[in-house]
């Protein structure tokens, strides 16, 4: 349940001139007070109040849960008792708040609330790091239990160790809360842990805040585009001077996001292409959008010494956390409802045969395998033209479909899982689209030691196999007609897409 949070006597601090929530901070206070999510995940644009938020969530807590106690997490104790400190004095202390600098004769920085119903509240505050220095403390987060943490500043942790011992430290109260707070990063680390958590997260653009920030115009005029759509759009964009970085992640037409309401149909033709490995496949689905005129990658699989069953598998299950759906052979009649229906597969020729501990395996045979023994019933597609394999060759057929000449975005990524793949620490096609590099000292080849290579390389057999001219020969291996799998005759060419 959601308290309501609108002015009462009981609510006295929204009645004061000072507290008056923008939106994003009203949102926050009732995910806050909500029994519904222990994890919430706020990204959040500069200046779009997530500071001043922190004295709202103290005061919120202490009306509704009085004598439930927190701890304010920071990077560094400085910046907790600098810049935290000084809002919460000025927000806090006119309804009775103090702040003391030790407990029980110990350092023990902490506000203290007053009386309500005979309880009070302590909101400690603690850091990460060692005092004065970068250097993460042996004994952080020891301490008395409490109820709630809120970790400020999270974009500026490098991993997620300290939100794993926060969640060791909520031990008490109804319900338990914990809150990460930070600044627009491409590689969102909080979001995502907060996501495999089943937590809450949500980005808040500083344009909410706006009326608060004074001349906000004269404020625009300092910033580069890039630093508007990553600071205050809180659109984080990827690393400069990789291979695709005409690739631009803005919504569509001005950018290579699919709208963000768009999600895959039924009735469009859906592709899917493998990057087959015995250690690092990877795989992307596409669907033709034709109202778009765009082909739109909407889902994918990336694994570390996984089979290709399982890669099979997880593209099947899809992202349901995310809302991504799986698929299913498009010729089948037993297709789960909300699944997508693949219309063809494509990948690389080396995908005819790999050898795996000693043992000579078809990757291809394996997705051809029935959806319910393990595989996709699919026959995956393949070149032998010596053009088309030329990795250069499909990284130009790329660029031409991420940017047209005439400026026109013609391959997209879909909202869902470019938030879920910039959140994700390990391989995913938004990272790797990104990070995608000439090798040091090479214009003319790709660098393969960072695994970016692998999704880009599927995502190229797709580009060169469905997308090159129409008079080119697209081949499929001979042991692909096992049974009545596919009920196609044998040929050794397949029309072009649509273009």
């Amino acid at each position: 349940m959601i308290p309501q949070l609108s002015s009462s006597s009981d609510q006295h601090f929204f009645d004061h001139e000072d507290w008056r929530p923008n939106a994003a901070q009203a949102k926050s206070i009732a995910l806050w007070l909500s029994d519904k999510h222990r994890i919430i995940a706020l990204e959040g644009g500069w200046g779009c109040g997530k500071t001043t938020l922190l004295p709202m969530l103290m005061q919120a807590n202490h009306d509704f849960r009085p004598g439930q106690d927190g701890l304010i997490l920071s990077p560094t104790m400085g910046q907790g008792t600098r810049t935290i400190s000084k809002e919460c004095a000025r927000l806090l202390m006119p309804t009775g708040w103090t702040y003391h600098h030790s407990y029980l004769g110990q350092p023990a920085p902490h506000w203290l609330s007053p009386m309500k119903n005979g309880k009070q509240t302590k909101v400690w505050f603690m850091s990460w790091n060692r005092p004065s220095t970068r250097h993460t403390s042996a004994n952080s987060l020891e301490g008395p239990s409490v109820s709630y943490i809120i970790a400020d500043e999270c974009n500026m942790y490098g991993s997620d160790e300290p939100f794993k011992a926060a969640l060791g430290r909520i031990r008490d109260g109804n319900p338990p809360k914990l809150m990460l707070l930070g600044k627009p990063s491409f590689g969102c680390i909080w979001r995502k842990f907060s996501a495999d958590r089943g937590g809450y997260e949500f980005q808040v653009s500083s344009r909410v805040n706006f009326q608060n920030l004074g001349d906000t115009d004269a404020w625009l005029s300092t910033m580069s585009r890039r630093e508007i759509l990553e600071n205050i759009d809180c659109n984080p964009q990827p690393p400069e001077g990789g291979i695709f970085d005409m690739f631009m992640p803005e919504f569509f037409p001005a950018g290579n996001l699919a709208p963000r309401d768009w999600q895959p149909q039924a009735f469009q033709k859906h592709y899917v292409s493998f990057d087959f490995g015995v250690k690092n496949p990877a795989a992307v689905v596409l669907a033709h959008d034709e109202e778009l005129d765009a082909y739109v990658v909407w889902s994918e699989f990336s694994g570390s010494d996984c089979s290709v069953f399982e890669m099979c598998d997880g593209l099947k299950t899809g992202f349901p956390q995310w809302g991504i759906p799986g698929i299913w052979p498009g010729y089948r009649h037993d297709r789960p409802h909300g699944v997508m229906p693949i219309t063809a597969a494509y990948g690389d020729r080396a995908g005819r045969g790999r050898r795996d501990d000693g043992v000579l395996s078809c990757s291809m045979d394996d997705v051809l395998t029935p959806p319910g023994a393990g595989g996709l019933g699919l026959r995956v597609g393949y070149t032998d033209d010596r053009e088309k394999i030329d990795v250069n060759a499909g990284i130009r057929l790329l660029w031409s479909l991420i940017e047209t000449n005439d400026k026109k975005r013609r391959l997209l990524c879909s909202f869902p899982l470019w938030q879920m793949g910039r959140s994700h620490e390990g391989r995913s096609f938004a990272r790797s689209i990104n990070e995608y590099r000439w090798a040091r000292g090479h214009v003319d080849r790709p660098d393969k030691t960072n695994g970016a290579d692998h999704h880009m390389d599927a995502l190229r057999y797709f580009a060169v196999n469905a997308l090159w001219p129409r008079d080119r020969a697209v081949s499929f291996p001979a042991a692909a007609f096992r049974g009545n799998a596919m009920r196609t005759s044998r040929t050794r060419n397949t029309p072009g897409l649509d273009r």
